[in-house]
């Protein structure tokens, strides 16, 4: 879902969330995927990895309540702060907890080698 300017950690970033339902098929009924069946934490992205053709769009639906994340938790490393989305301060983790930084997708391939225990890509 594209976020604001000024609540991301850079304007025209996309909050992306990768789950961890297979399939066999590219198209998945959006109604299958759930907020609390992520393969990793929510993670912010450039629009590289559509341009590079690492990732693809498959389906274009409107998002529901109930399939965003009642709230968002980012670790802030350079205030050393959890925070939501929009930058408000947390009291505390709440799980997943993602990076309050711009990923790219060699960093989301990391995550999700990290999460499937596969090797990671080498360089």
């Amino acid at each position: 879902m594209d976020m604001s300017m000024g609540d991301s950690p850079m304007p025209g970033d996309n909050l992306i969330y990768i789950y961890s339902r297979k399939s066999k098929e590219k198209s998945v009924d959006p109604d299958a995927l759930s907020s609390d069946k992520l393969l990793i934490p929510p993670t912010f992205i450039n629009r590289q990895p559509w341009l590079k053709g690492y990732f693809e769009n498959v389906a274009n639906v409107p998002l529901k309540e109930s399939d965003v994340l009642v709230k968002h938790c980012f670790y802030d490393p350079l205030k050393k702060v959890y925070v939501t989305d929009a930058r408000e301060i947390l009291t505390d983790l709440i799980e997943p907890c993602g990076f309050f930084a711009l990923n790219s997708y060699r960093t989301i391939g990391d995550s999700l080698s990290d999460a499937l225990g596969v090797a990671r890509a080498d360089d």
